[in-house]
């Protein structure tokens, strides 16, 4: 076997200890949590964190050794449908059990048991197992077919032997595919937004610059909490613009613009006026950070890979 297969086994072997420990943290020790009854304070999707994610806010209030406890549940777990779907299905008002982390009464777990939620953490790391190894098995089939000469009757160079440049062009060339679509469907997304979604005069409460740790240093976004009427119902929702700037003092320009008790145009989805979208500006920057620029370039540069490789190996 080559070394990338190994290695690519090596991976799928890492994931079956830590399938176990999720399927335990999730599924296994909640269970074995003291149980009370918990009524729906609230429930509904929102986007907080920028205009390509969503998440589930599920309020729920219980009597915990005699003590009220009030406390916001938040998920970005499934697409948009599979979240609209279990938020219908948690109107305010319903009553349901949970349990409660004896440690920490702030901790409540409303699904119980071996739940598609609760097991979607082990699913994805045995199917990422099972991935790891299609790969390290393609990566054996891969050395073995382009280590046969391609041409008997000539003798090829000594670099167009080498199996690790055909190998390399395959997962280069599986890398763009995938980076080219993601590309593609966020911009898509973005595009539909700016078709589909209706525009509302919002008045803003309160903004701030949100700074985020990277490996290269800090980088900074800016939140905004908006208020607005949508079909002569009142709505509060906050949300980032989703383009991370490294200069804080840019950020903290559009932060300043965004005053407290401004009025700007923003966005909301059709069918839940909860989920929100703002636009800072329509530059360069927006197409990267927002509109899938950035997949694209990614992708692109490893089709230019693919190309070297396969160029290496003299297939035309």
């Amino acid at each position: 076997m080559t070394r990338l297969s190994w290695i690519f086994f090596g991976i799928g072997l890492l994931m079956i200890p830590l399938a176990v420990a999720a399927d335990y943290y999730f599924v296994v020790r909640p269970q074995s949590w003291p149980q009370t009854e918990a009524v729906v304070v609230s429930s509904r999707i929102t986007n907080p964190t920028g205009p390509n994610s969503s998440e589930e806010e599920l309020v729920l209030r219980y009597e915990w050794g005699g003590i009220p406890h009030t406390v916001t549940l938040r998920s970005g777990d499934g697409t948009y449908a599979q979240k609209r779907r279990h938020v219908d299905a948690m109107p305010p008002g319903r009553r349901l059990p949970v349990a409660v982390n004896p440690s920490n009464a702030d901790d409540p777990k409303y699904e119980i048991g071996p739940t598609w939620h609760n097991l979607a953490s082990t699913i994805a790391l045995g199917l990422s197992c099972l991935f790891m190894w299609a790969i390290g098995f393609v990566a054996i089939a891969a050395d073995r077919w382009i280590s046969k000469p391609l041409k008997p009757q000539a003798a090829a160079p000594a670099r167009g032997h080498d199996p690790m440049l055909g190998v390399a062009a395959l997962v280069f060339g599986v890398l763009a595919v995938v980076l080219l679509g993601v590309g593609g469907l966020i911009n898509r997304s973005y595009a539909n937004r700016m078709r589909d979604w209706p525009q509302v005069n919002a008045e803003v409460l309160r903004s701030a610059v949100i700074a985020t740790r990277t490996g290269n240093g800090n980088m900074f976004d800016v939140g905004v909490a908006f208020a607005y009427d949508v079909n002569g119902q009142h709505y509060v929702s906050r949300t980032m613009s989703g383009m991370s700037r490294s200069s804080r003092s840019d950020a903290q320009a559009i932060a300043d613009a965004y005053a407290s008790g401004t009025r700007h145009l923003i966005r909301h989805r059709p069918d839940d006026p909860n989920v929100i979208n703002f636009d800072t500006d329509e530059t360069i920057t927006n197409f990267l950070l927002q509109r899938g620029g950035i997949p694209f370039l990614i992708g692109l540069g490893f089709v230019g890979a693919t190309i070297l490789c396969l160029w290496m190996r003299r297939l035309f």
